[in-house]
């Protein structure tokens, strides 16, 4: 499926976040759909085909963080707009995530995601708050002429509308209120999503995942044993960096029963046996009983 430049670029920055520019907002007036919580089970599990997916296309030499969610979000919202051969090839890249035949399957997800926020006990019966709140935005050029259907869209299945700048006669304008936009969002910790540049007269639509979330560790790192450790760069040099430990016992889990047996015969207890099972493993997951030492 190929992709309209400017709508690709917006999602490859969609992880990093002044003021000025005007942001208007069309929306429809209907109102978000209600949605079974199993549809977010459906939707978990295309956001997991898809990220495998594009996993595969990227460049397994270099460093990579991705977040298959933000992208398939961003990319859900662009798909409420598709017809024709161009929805066709966005359900199967998204694994029918968006399409017409599973409207509610994001909206599902986001409302599960949205729950998470809240007071919750730890192990020692303690309070802990937790804030996860993820933002999406369309940014479109403030006149041109979007479809009622899907705006309708766009409101029944995001609870969004289209935010509106100019980016025809003031795109950093319109870059810097994105930002800002993003920065409130994310409690300011995203601070410059789009960088200079980015945006010109010829942008007419900018898709916007923002995540933030604040949560205590499960197991938090004691800061005394933080210490400089050796880090080794690509040139063969090193330098000392602060280095977080934790010595515990760590259980993991065989996805190949069969597959345990005979790598834990033959390799030390440290080192993963799913990462050389037999082609023969068929047994489906199961938790194991030996830990190793992290």
């Amino acid at each position: 499926m190929k992709l309209p430049l400017a709508l690709l670029a917006s999602l490859l920055l969609v992880g990093c976040g002044s003021s000025a520019g005007t942001i208007d907002l069309a929306r429809s007036t209907v109102a978000r759909a209600a949605t079974p919580a199993a549809d977010a089970t459906s939707a978990a599990e295309a956001v997991n085909a898809f990220g495998f997916d594009l996993l595969r296309k990227l460049d397994q030499h270099q460093n990579a963080v991705i977040s298959p969610a933000s992208i398939a979000i961003a990319l859900g919202m662009a798909r409420a707009g598709a017809k024709g051969e161009t929805a066709a090839q966005m359900d199967q890249v998204l694994h029918d995530l968006a399409s017409d035949g599973h409207p509610t399957w994001l909206n599902a997800l986001d409302a599960a995601l949205a729950s998470r926020s809240g007071t919750f006990k730890d192990s020692a019966n303690t309070d802990r708050d937790v804030v996860l709140r993820i933002a999406n935005a369309p940014f479109a050029q403030k006149d041109e002429r979007w479809d009622q259907a899907f705006l309708d869209a766009l409101a029944s299945r995001f609870g969004a509308g289209v935010r509106l700048v100019d980016y025809k006669t003031a795109a950093e304008p319109a870059r810097k209120a994105i930002n800002t936009w993003v920065s409130d969002q994310t409690e300011q910790r995203i601070k410059e999503l789009l960088a200079q540049g980015t945006l010109d007269d010829s942008t007419r639509l900018v898709l916007v995942n923002a995540i933030y979330l604040k949560a205590a560790w499960a197991r938090a790192f004691e800061a005394t044993a933080t210490q400089p450790a050796a880090f080794h760069r690509l040139d063969g040099s090193s330098v000392d960096v602060p280095t977080m430990r934790l010595g515990t016992n760590l259980p993991y889990a065989a996805r190949w029963s069969t597959c345990l047996s005979r790598s834990s015969r033959s390799r030390p207890r440290r080192t993963s046996v799913t990462s050389s099972r037999p082609s023969a493993c068929r047994t489906p997951s199961i938790p194991t009983g030996p830990t190793s030492r992290a």
